[in-house]
């Protein structure tokens, strides 16, 4: 979480032993939420947050690191891999007459 006096401008949310079919590996962390304050968007709080989030994760024993993204959101997914995610997949979430299309990315940790 990213606060300056009790004031929160942005969380990431890890989420352990979360499996994705796609990924390979019995040891799984789910980078499920990143936020920012439209604000602090360009502020480099995003990166602050994935930086904390990679030195936490990092600790992990031989660990996959996964995530979901927009497919149509490529500025995000640049983000993603300027911290080593790449791409792995594509899935689509469904919701009665929405089909709403995603990247999967993945990290790779060796301890």
């Amino acid at each position: 979480m990213a606060d300056v006096d009790d004031e929160v401008f942005g969380f990431l949310k890890l989420k352990l032993a979360c499996h994705h079919q796609l990924i390979h590996g019995e040891c799984q962390v789910q980078v499920q939420k990143i936020y920012v304050l439209p604000n602090f968007s360009n502020s480099g709080l995003g990166s602050c947050l994935m930086r904390s989030a990679d030195a936490e994760i990092s600790g992990i024993r031989s660990v996959t690191a996964w995530l979901i993204v927009y497919e149509e959101n490529r500025r995000a997914v640049c983000f993603y891999e300027r911290f080593g995610y790449r791409e792995i997949g594509r899935d689509t979430y469904g919701f009665e007459d929405i089909h709403v299309p995603f990247t999967i990315m993945e990290k790779n940790y060796a301890n």
